[in-house]
């Protein structure tokens, strides 16, 4: 399997975690979205998406699931590094101007 076909989600003390590979249909299962398991043990948490690939609609479902989520675990869930495609979708389903996806800043990450 190559990295196009894959999609790793790996935690990281102090940041929360990373993504790598695609977030796309042909990667995203339904075990996906249950894989960050430090919702609700901490107030914040960031997600690194600076090593995605490509990612389309069900990656954009997958980061609102994972928002969802943490609102319910009442964690503070933000994005670092969102692919320009996710931006994009975001933007035309409206989901940007409702703060669903919120992206972490440096200066945000650094406190």
């Amino acid at each position: 399997m190559n990295k196009s076909d894959s999609l790793v989600i790996r935690a990281v003390q102090g940041l929360g975690y990373t993504v790598d590979g695609d977030l796309t249909f042909a990667t995203i299962n339904a075990q996906t979205a249950e894989q960050l398991q430090g919702l609700g043990k901490q107030a914040r948490v960031i997600i690194d998406l600076a090593q995605v690939d490509n990612a389309d609609s069900a990656g954009l479902a997958l980061l609102i699931e994972w928002q969802k989520k943490a609102r319910y675990q009442q964690t503070e869930l933000q994005f670092k590094n969102i692919p320009p495609q996710l931006k994009k979708l975001a933007a035309l389903s409206g989901f940007n101007r409702l703060q669903d996806i919120t992206e972490a800043s440096d200066s945000a990450e650094a406190e």
